[in-house]
């Protein structure tokens, strides 16, 4: 490990070097529950820091590390909001790793930032906290994390059903309240559509072709034509347009899943690998997002295909694990097999070039918070160790699972 001099003209090892303030200050810190001078160690700081674009997922939409604030609602393990209790300040010139996950998606952590983790096939008295450094030293190639809970919101007033704006993301007209739907289907599916008080009906079915239903009354383009849902469409930001709308994101966990059943019924199977989702770009990264707030751990792949108009088509991949109806047909939902695995992986740790970075402390027993584009977990209290616990520190910094740790006390004062 590289040495470091710092303001004291000793060497000290980088990983436990703190920046004090976004001053670039280096305080002295050893691993060892007696300082360098061979007298107790005063204090401690054990640094876990995220890059500060990393995208954080609150309950009122994204935001990012660097814009986190005390007081404010993330979401941790069990997918309830919890507090950031303290946001400290920015940390420069840290060893910095990407650590990728199984799904593709990656954040930048520093050298001294912990997970909560086990080496891939390892015994489960190794699945404890380690550092990102540990981690990438460590011989394991991959490691296990857990996985969170959907994160709970409260049930909003929608302007559209869920069920019939995922059915029609996927199979509906772009500029138009008409849904196709297959021979094998349009039973169940007037069904459904008449459980959630939506009257179809057939409208320019060519001879031969999928059935077209709309849910609209009236043709026209205006506003104000058709049914209530209808009409709800056609002022959607997604119209012309097709995406998820902002609003729906941050609905309730039902209301997502109803979002959710609606686009797989359309435009999803399920199959050996497990439920399968196909569309194009922007709509399949919806469905990501979708699926990771609702603590599912979906993967997403293009496929070229020549006969596309756009080159080829995306696959949005998961193995249900909290979604335990993603389809309201029977014909589909009949083929669905749920996992029982309770952890994803990192598939890879790389040192990468500095950038800024910063620690939060959270209001969780447990430490763990959701961060990146899939809502990871991941941990990032910060320790403080008075002196006279200098070898409560040594276990912390070499174990940090025995560490006087998760629930370390930040005092405001450290004297000698």
């Amino acid at each position: 490990m590289a040495r470091h001099s710092v303001a004291f003209n000793i060497d000290v090892p980088k990983g436990i070097i703190y920046g004090d303030g976004g001053g670039q200050k280096l305080g002295c810190m050893s691993a060892n529950f007696r300082s360098p001078e061979g007298g107790r160690v005063t204090f401690a700081i054990a640094n876990e820091a995220l890059a500060l674009h990393t995208p954080i997922p609150t309950p009122d939409g994204w935001t990012t590390m660097g814009e986190l604030q005390a007081g404010d609602m993330i979401y941790g393990t069990t997918g309830e909001p919890v507090t950031v209790a303290e946001a400290f300040p920015v940390q420069v010139g840290r060893d910095c790793f990407r650590v990728t996950f199984l799904d593709g998606t990656s954040v930048i952590a520093s050298d001294g930032h912990l997970w909560k983790a086990k080496p891939s096939g390892w015994p489960k008295q190794y699945n404890r906290l380690w550092t990102t450094r540990q981690m990438y030293e460590h011989k394991a190639k991959r490691w296990a994390i857990p996985i969170p809970g959907p994160q709970q919101r409260p049930e909003r007033d929608l302007p559209m059903d869920p069920y019939l704006l995922g059915y029609w993301l996927g199979d509906g007209s772009t500029a138009g309240c008409n849904i196709t739907v297959g021979d094998e289907d349009l039973e169940a599916f007037t069904a459904n559509m008449i459980e959630i008080g939506v009257t179809v009906r057939p409208v320019g079915t060519k001879k031969g072709a999928a059935n077209r239903m709309t849910f609209s009354d009236k043709s026209g383009f205006g506003a104000d034509m058709g049914g209530e849902q209808a009409r709800a469409l056609r002022l959607l930001p997604c119209y012309r347009d097709k995406h998820i709308p902002e609003e729906y994101f941050l609905a309730s966990i039902d209301q997502r899943i109803a979002l959710l059943q609606g686009l797989l019924d359309s435009d999803g199977c399920a199959a050996k690998p497990g439920v399968i989702f196909v569309g194009r770009e922007r709509l399949s990264r919806d469905v990501f997002q979708l699926l990771s707030s609702l603590g599912e751990r979906p993967t997403i792949a293009f496929s070229a295909d020549a006969r596309s108009r756009d080159g080829g088509t995306w696959r949005v991949s998961f193995n249900p694990r909290y979604v335990t109806k993603c389809f309201r047909l029977a014909r589909k939902q009949a083929k669905v097999v749920r996992a029982t695995r309770t952890e994803t992986y990192i598939a890879s740790i790389e040192p990468v070039e500095s950038v800024p970075v910063r620690c939060i402390r959270v209001d969780a027993e447990d430490s763990l918070f959701q961060a990146g584009e899939s809502c990871q977990l991941t941990h990032n209290t910060h320790h403080w160790t008075p002196g006279q616990h200098g070898p409560a520190f040594y276990e912390l910094t070499n174990n940090p699972s025995k560490g006087p740790g998760l629930a370390a006390v930040h005092e405001g004062e450290h004297g000698r």
